[in-house]
């Protein structure tokens, strides 16, 4: 487990993100957190989508800092012609972590009244569907834009270029959903690009999903049961709030997709964390949010492999690269705590589950009891998982077991089915129905692509 600190220089204070190459920029995304009430996110954060019933809440923030003369690509998904307005682009030098929910309704004047935002609306005309543009920072502080329709426009002058900065976008009024595609930065003899962040959720298709579960009706009245369950944003606790669907549900628990140790790659929604399998070293993965007492955090072991020795361990704002190991490099500093596992309960296809209770971590499987791996956890503050995949353990995969809920529709089956939003809401026989039927997510009306339904 790892306390919070106010380290400036972190990975979350900071939004760093992950570079495979001298000419990458890193993936971009959509932040996961900061976005508007109205707002839901899909395809691995790089699809975002205001609902259509209003022409405001639609703020959504770039996941690391971009750089200056980084050209930022975008489509717009969707328009709605029964609004005034459309989509607005700029920058702010206020990291997206840092802000509290719920966001401000709209970049102008709500944010660009306030110091550190700028934001400029982009015209009707190019801001229809399947419009695409770019927008991006001069090295004189003026915001551009430009697409297949239109030349470079200058929409604004005056930025700050003294501290890093994150691109702003409002989803506003005819403009109801964009794509992030990417961005670039030409240089002299190169051109720097953006590499492909993690891909969302890949799993059976509905079809596939349709032909090995027989169609069942709902139980109840499912217009009610499906419109009792509206989403909620809570205050935020630190700086990694999660997005919570009801009383009874935890919040989303994937790894953090930032704060990764130089040999991990992330898939699966960040859910599967995979080490390159020629070293030992450089696997630590933290919870993307904190984690509450006695929440049982559930993993699977992928892969192993038997040329080293040891395995995974446990522990309790980081700067990159992460230290290459948890212990001794972190348990020997101040708000970590870390224990090794038996190499002999980690092998490939072993389950387990780990959780904190009263300050001692414990520990169980299918092939052991509870076990106490160790003690003296503080516990007066928030505290985020962190696992060192280490050794012999290769690859894990965050399961969703200790935090199974009821199915929302029927109230009875547990929820196995993982919808494209994160949400793990529904059973077999309803899922199916819900698909079928209304091609939303019951808990937070996001549109089902069918593509990335998964099943436990």
């Amino acid at each position: 487990m790892e306390k919070e600190n106010d380290n400036r220089n972190s990975v979350v204070g900071s939004e760093t993100s992950r570079r495979c190459g001298r000419f990458c920029l890193g993936p971009l995304t959509f932040h996961p957190l900061a976005v508007g009430d109205m707002v839901s996110l899909s395809n691995g954060c790089r699809r975002a989508e205001r609902t259509t019933n209003t022409f405001k809440n639609g703020l959504v923030f770039s996941s690391r800092p971009v750089k200056i003369r980084e050209k930022i690509r975008l489509r717009v998904e969707k328009d709605l012609f029964n609004w005034q307005g459309a989509m607005r682009v700029g920058f702010t030098n206020v990291p997206p972590s840092d802000r509290s929910l719920p966001l401000p309704i709209v970049a102008i004047p709500n944010l660009t009244d306030t110091q550190g935002h700028w934001a400029a609306p982009v015209p009707e005309s190019h801001c229809q569907a399947a419009s695409e543009l770019e927008f991006w920072l001069s090295g004189k502080g003026s915001v551009y834009v430009t697409s297949h329709n239109i030349k470079q426009h200058e929409l604004l002058t005056g930025v700050n270029l003294s501290k890093p900065l994150w691109a702003m976008i409002d989803i506003y009024g005819q403009t109801c959903a964009i794509s992030l595609l990417g961005s670039e930065k030409r240089e002299l003899f190169h051109t720097r690009r953006s590499c492909p962040a993690p891909e969302h959720l890949t799993s059976p298709d509905a079809d596939s999903l349709n032909s090995l579960i027989p169609v069942s009706s709902l139980h109840g009245n499912s217009d009610e049961s499906i419109a009792c369950l509206d989403m909620k944003v809570p205050s935020v606790v630190g700086s990694e709030t999660s997005r919570r669907c009801g009383r009874s549900c935890l919040g989303p628990l994937t790894f953090h997709p930032l704060a990764v140790g130089d040999m991990v790659s992330l898939s699966n929604g960040c859910r599967r964390a995979e080490r390159t399998t020629n070293t030992f070293k450089n696997g630590l993965v933290f919870s993307s949010r904190p984690v509450k007492i006695r929440e049982k955090i559930c993993l699977r072991v992928e892969k192993d492999l038997f040329n080293w020795n040891g395995a995974m361990s446990y522990k309790s704002d980081r700067s990159l690269p992460l230290p290459i190991m948890a212990i001794p490099n972190l348990t020997d500093t101040q708000g970590h705590w870390a224990a090794g596992l038996p190499a002999s309960h980690c092998q490939a296809g072993s389950e387990l589950e780990f959780w904190l209770s009263e300050g001692s971590v414990y520990v169980t499987s299918h092939n052991f009891e509870q076990h106490e791996l160790l003690t003296g956890v503080n516990l007066s503050k928030p505290l985020w998982a962190m696992i060192d995949i280490y050794g012999q353990t290769c690859a894990i995969s965050l399961l969703d077991g200790g935090n199974v809920m009821d199915c929302v529709v029927c109230l009875d089956k547990q929820a196995r089915i993982t919808l494209s939003c994160g949400h793990q809401c529904l059973c077999n026989q309803c899922a199916v129905k819900v698909i079928k039927t209304f091609g939303i997510c019951p808990l937070c009306r996001s549109k089902i692509s069918t593509s990335s339904v998964g099943g436990t």
